[in-house]
């Protein structure tokens, strides 16, 4: 983390120091405290951060709330999309979701416990997807069709 940002409250570009910050956040109307380390003016005490600085804070408190509820946390839904070489566009497709509502998920948001079941059961048996992609074919073109089948076959 950078030290050498000038504080907005007070306008000065004293030093600033690294404190540990314990907080907490409402998700889905549960409070969940978290710990973060934050930038904090020497001279005014206010904590000094940028708008990516909040929004790693923000997955990393959905990430918690995910642990806490046995929900796949962020990564892991990419990694299965991943596993299996498939776009985000595709991947979305096959499983019967808009583009930015799949988005969202793979930039932190929470999924449904549906959507979350779904996505063990693809991570768990590669026939699954494949069951999937068998009724969503007729959402691709015939060339895309066997670039995603091959894909989904070598795993």
């Amino acid at each position: 983390m950078k030290n050498n940002q000038i504080c907005s409250t007070c306008n000065t570009d004293k030093f600033l120091k690294i404190k540990n910050i314990t907080t907490n956040f409402n998700i889905k109307g549960e409070e969940i405290q978290f710990t973060y380390e934050a930038l904090v003016c020497s001279q005014c005490d206010e904590y000094i951060s940028s708008p990516d600085q909040n929004d790693e804070i923000l997955k990393r408190v959905y990430d918690r709330y995910k642990e806490i509820h046995g929900l796949l946390l962020t990564d892991e839904i990419i990694s299965i999309r991943k596993k299996y070489n498939l776009s985000l566009r595709d991947f979305s497709k096959i499983l019967g979701l808009s583009y930015v509502t799949y988005h969202r998920y793979e930039n932190g948001a929470i999924p449904d416990p549906a959507l979350n079941n779904l996505l063990l059961l693809i991570k768990e048996n590669p026939q699954n997807l494949d069951n999937l992609f068998e009724r969503a074919k007729l959402k691709f073109e015939p060339k895309k069709v066997q670039k995603i089948q091959s894909a989904i076959n070598e795993i």
